[in-house]
């Protein structure tokens, strides 16, 4: 799973921003400091598209503290260059 997450960290394309966001409540099996979902708050980071902005901004009222911090540290920083 966390090898999708890298995909849409490196392909840096808007079209998928709607599956990253409804995929940011789905749990890995063992992944206990969830590196699935901040890599996909990380993707929608570089992205920043209004869409992926909300979608961080819904990571940032997770369940989940690590998610939470995650988006929030993302939405205190600048937006990516290629932004």
């Amino acid at each position: 799973m966390e090898a999708i997450a890298d995909a849409f960290l490196d392909i840096h394309d808007e079209r998928p921003v709607p599956t990253i966001i409804r995929a940011l409540d789905y749990c890995v099996e063992g992944d206990d400091d969830f590196h699935f979902n901040r890599k996909l708050v990380a993707a929608l980071h570089r992205i920043w598209t209004k869409e992926a902005i909300d979608g961080i901004k819904l990571a940032s009222h997770s369940a989940q503290e690590l998610i939470r911090e995650t988006a929030d540290e993302f939405l205190v920083r600048q937006p990516p260059l290629s932004a």
